[in-house]
């Protein structure tokens, strides 16, 4: 985890995989990589032997064996270290405890038989002493529960030892302390082999902070995160340390670990950052270190990686709110999952869960510390995936598709190829498959595969190419005038095509491959419209027609702007990045379902590392539609979906969201949004825009979002979606003349109950309750003698309703 000063912390590969390596591109990278989709919680291959809880939060842990069959788990905790007998899995017991300074932060490994401990700043007590570093002897650890130890300050040019990050110990007994309090916080190196309790300063590498680090041979992996970077290191004479033999910039550039595979050829690496991946390096010419695949748990939601080990042909990763996870990298451009443990019962991007995961263990037993669940005991038998890969070309050329992708149906994957047309992917679990390979301009093709674990299967594929056509579309509104400056889409999955209509609202798409198409078209004034189509040979033309209405779901940019003084979070038209707040939804991680595509308004859509990263900070922001002439309305209702979330900081959180109406001369307060409000939900809200003005030439809606408290740090988003104006009139669902039979309907607004009443006037009344857009949602009585109704309506939406009788007429409108 990031330190106090970060706030928020068989490799022969045949010449067509070289290719594969080099000329990956991002966007497919982001394909999946798993055969099987996993929700947070759920389990693949791994069973709980044994759980210990604790009443302090944990941070990392490691193991130890004493030779005589018994196992160790070796925990650290925010205030000590802790020693747990693991031998029998289902029933750890703590054998000792050594308090410490309080910290977010310790780290353990092992040499012989001493435990080697360090701590970061002691942020949770500040003004606590040092335990420089701990040593701990383990070697009667079986018999005695208060083992002797050692706190270490060693020193180096004047400066002593007081804090690190992280250490590592290698094959020959040197000890590398990372992010240091010790020159600029890169690797102090101590040689166990001298003096095990009091091991000398041997050397330093003094160009970088390290975050973290391990050693293999003379090369140091380090995590350089402040820059970004992977940095291989010569520590062949430890006196004369110099600068990177090489270096890579890591996918998300916040570098935080590395580990070496067994043969040496390759690193993998973990950018502790919301929504990151284990990176996979092919490092034999440390001059060019180059990326050869990535992966992120699925779903993934936001989660940050860890820690990340590697055992064999398997890399065993802590991934935070997701537990931990298991990679086969046997084909290390081709990672696959084959094992995970959720520990967590939170998900999405925050630090907690597991924060270690030991895989060292000789009974093969997995050691996970998550930070509030307590010490885990997994069982895993080593398994590894199926492999599929081939090349994908086009039957008439015989040259590679680049574009193609290939797909194993009911098995939630779908990988890319690459501009050689090779596509690798796979599955930890065996079985017959159908794979679906398909290419825009292509005729699919489905081939049988039988996948068996450890096995690399080669499946080539080759596609026919389809026929184009020209397609004229045509844009019109409902009396049949063509609009000019209409935007029209077309997409077929593959490739998405965008057209402006022309003085005489035609646009011309060509070529256009046959395939089926969702088309959408749309223009303010004008409802969006979206349809689909098939085209083939006998397509030649297509009529859209546009019915006129103030209406935006965001599908296109009619010219929406804000007016901001934030720092982050400002208004912007995206696709929503979902993050999570204490495992709840904060930002939106979809848009209102049922419109033509699928962007929203948001503030701020960097997922980053989860919520309070791209929020409201520092100011407003107010989002501003373009002007609307409802002069031709007769009763205009203004409906609109909102999303508010303010949480976090200290105190109760007191951020504030307000819908305003616009007249060009004045501006009225439609609705207001705080703390106390529905959080974290897309919500419908209408409003009578009489009930503002008269003066309906010139109307604007605006969104304002404020974060203008200087003290609580508290985390506000907000969205917008499916904008409309309806009028009531024209639908037979307004108010208009309302009905003079002494009826009383109250309170308004209503938000539990809702009264009709008809007093004693000796009548029945039959009615119901409809919304804005003339939906009954219920039809009720109140019979002759009775003098009221009373419906629970906390089911409803907010918005706008019209209470009439059966017969069609307005008796009252409410707010509910």
């Amino acid at each position: 985890m990031v330190n106090s000063l970060w706030n928020l912390s068989d490799f022969h590969l045949l010449p067509l995989r070289i290719s594969y390596l080099l000329n990956m591109k991002r966007l497919l990278i982001f394909c999946l990589l798993s055969v099987f989709s996993f929700a947070q919680g759920q389990n693949l291959n791994m069973t709980l032997l044994g759980q210990l809880p604790y009443t302090q939060t944990l941070n990392d842990i490691w193991g130890y064996a004493d030779g005589n069959g018994n196992e160790y788990a070796l925990v650290g905790a925010q205030n000590g270290f802790s020693i747990v007998d693991v031998t029998n899995s289902a029933n750890p017991v703590k054998k000792a405890y050594i308090g410490g300074v309080c910290s977010t932060w310790r780290d353990v490994k092992v040499w012989g038989d001493k435990a080697y401990v360090t701590h970061d700043s002691p942020n949770c007590s500040p003004g606590n002493p040092s335990d420089g570093l701990l040593i701990v002897d383990l070697s009667d650890i079986a018999t005695n529960s208060n083992p002797a130890y050692w706190n270490y300050f060693p020193t180096w040019n004047g400066q002593t030892l007081t804090t690190a990050h992280n250490l590592y110990i290698d094959e020959n007994g040197i000890c590398y302390l990372f992010g240091a309090n010790i020159g600029v916080g890169g690797a102090l190196l101590l040689d166990c082999t001298v003096n095990d309790t009091a091991p000398p300063v041997i050397g330093i590498y003094n160009e970088y902070y390290l975050h973290d680090g391990m050693v293999r041979g003379d090369t140091l992996w380090g995590g350089a995160i402040y820059q970004g970077e992977m940095v291989a290191i010569d520590v062949s004479n430890p006196s004369a340390i110099g600068s990177a033999m090489g270096s890579v910039s890591t996918p998300d550039v916040f570098s935080h670990n590395a580990w070496v595979s067994q043969d040496g050829s390759h690193v993998f690496t973990v950018d502790e950052v919301s929504g990151a991946y284990v990176a996979a390096y092919d490092v034999t010419d440390l001059s060019n270190i180059t990326e050869v695949d990535r992966v992120q748990p699925e779903p993934n939601n936001g989660v940050i990686p860890h820690n990340a080990y590697v055992k064999g042909q398997f890399i065993y990763t802590s991934w935070y709110r997701s537990g931990i996870l298991i990679h086969d990298a046997t084909y290390p451009y081709n990672v696959i999952r084959v094992g995970q443990y959720d520990s967590s019962p939170l998900s999405g991007g925050g630090f907690n869960g597991a924060w270690g995961a030991y895989p060292f263990a000789p009974s093969g037993n997995i050691y996970v510390s998550d930070m509030e669940q307590g010490l885990f005991v997994l069982g895993y038998t080593p398994q590894q995936a199926c492999y599929l890969e081939g090349t994908i070309t086009d039957a008439a050329t015989s040259a590679p598709i680049a574009t193609s992708q290939v797909e194993l149906l009911t098995s939630g994957i779908s990988e890319g190829a690459n501009l050689s047309g090779f596509y690798a992917t796979g599955t930890p679990n065996a079985g017959t498959y159908f794979a679906v390979y398909s290419a825009p301009g292509y005729t699919s093709d489905t081939i049988s595969v039988t996948l068996a674990n450890g096995v690399l299967t080669t499946q080539n594929a080759s596609l026919s190419p389809l026929g184009s056509t020209s397609l004229d579309g045509s844009v019109v509104d409902s009396n049949g005038t063509a609009l000019s400056r209409v935007t029209v889409v077309m997409s077929n999955g593959f490739n998405t095509y965008t057209e402006t209509t022309n003085a005489n609202g035609q646009v011309t798409f060509s070529p256009l491959f046959y395939g089926t198409y969702n088309v959408s078209a749309g223009a303010w004034g004008y409802r969006t419209e979206c349809t689909s189509i098939v085209v083939d040979a006998n397509t030649s033309s297509i009529t859209l027609d546009l019915e006129p209405g103030y209406y935006d779901d965001f599908s296109f940019d009619f010219g929406w702007n804000n007016l901001s003084t934030v720092s982050t979070g400002i208004w912007e038209r995206a696709v929503p990045e979902g993050t999570t707040y204490n495992g709840a939804p904060f930002n939106p991680d979809v848009d209102v379902q049922g419109d033509c595509l699928g962007q929203a308004y948001v503030t701020g859509n960097d997922a980053g590392s989860g919520a309070g990263w791209d929020d409201v900070d520092e100011g407003f922001t107010t989002l501003r539609s373009p002007q609307m002439n409802l002069n031709g309305y007769t009763d205009p209702y203004l409906s609109v979906y909102h999303w508010f979330a303010n949480a976090g900081g200290s105190g109760t959180p007191n951020d504030t969201m307000i819908l305003f109406l616009n007249d060009g001369a004045a501006t009225y307060e439609l609705d207001r949004f705080d703390q106390s409000m529905p959080q974290s939900q897309w919500i419908q809200t209408s409003y009578r825009i009489l009930d503002c003005t008269n003066n309906l030439s010139t109307v604007q809606f605006r969104a304002y979002v404020a974060d203008l408290v200087s003290t609580g740090g508290h985390f506000v988003e907000a969205g917008i979606d499916q904008f409309e104006v309806v009028d009531s009139a024209s639908s037979s669902i307004g108010p208009g003349e309302e009905l003079d039979l002494g009826i009383s309907v109250y309170p308004n607004p209503a938000m539990e109950q809702l009264t009709v009443a008809i007093g004693d006037r000796g009548i029945s009344l039959d009615f119901d309750i409809v919304d804005i857009s003339g939906r009954n949602l219920g039809s009720y009585s109140i019979e002759k003698g009775n003098v009221k109704h009373i419906i629970d309506v906390k089911g409803l939406e907010s918005g706008i309703y019209f209470i009439r009788t059966q017969s069609g007429q307005t008796i009252r409108w409410v707010k509910i």
